[in-house]
């Protein structure tokens, strides 16, 4: 059970985000839209934004997990822990740099 439990803390941390992370929040903790103007963040569509964030951080916490104990099954504790962790750092890699607009319509 031991060998879980860093999985498990991961997991818990990665869901408080998810779930902690609104609108009221968002112009002290994520990084790029906190150093736009205020202008900016208006136009800036963050409801959307969030929607896709918590989305994509629950998916991670879910398919990171299960993929560590899939490989834990079938490889030894290290190399899981290995897969585990190059699976986030891709995926994290592949959130920061996805093209996304969130730009509100301005007529």
């Amino acid at each position: 059970m031991e060998s879980y439990l860093p999985i498990i803390l991961i997991d818990i941390i990665l869901l408080l985000i998810a779930f902690t992370m609104n609108k009221k929040n968002a112009k002290y903790l994520l990084s790029g839209y906190n150093t736009l103007s205020v202008e900016e963040q208006e136009r800036f569509d963050i409801e959307s934004y969030l929607i896709f964030f918590r989305k994509f951080v629950i998916l991670l916490t879910i398919i990171s997990s299960f993929l560590f104990f899939i490989l834990n099954t079938i490889l030894t504790l290290k190399s899981s822990l290995i897969g585990y962790s190059i699976f986030l750092i891709i995926m994290i890699f592949w959130f920061l740099f996805k093209p996304t607009n969130y730009k509100k319509n301005q007529f």
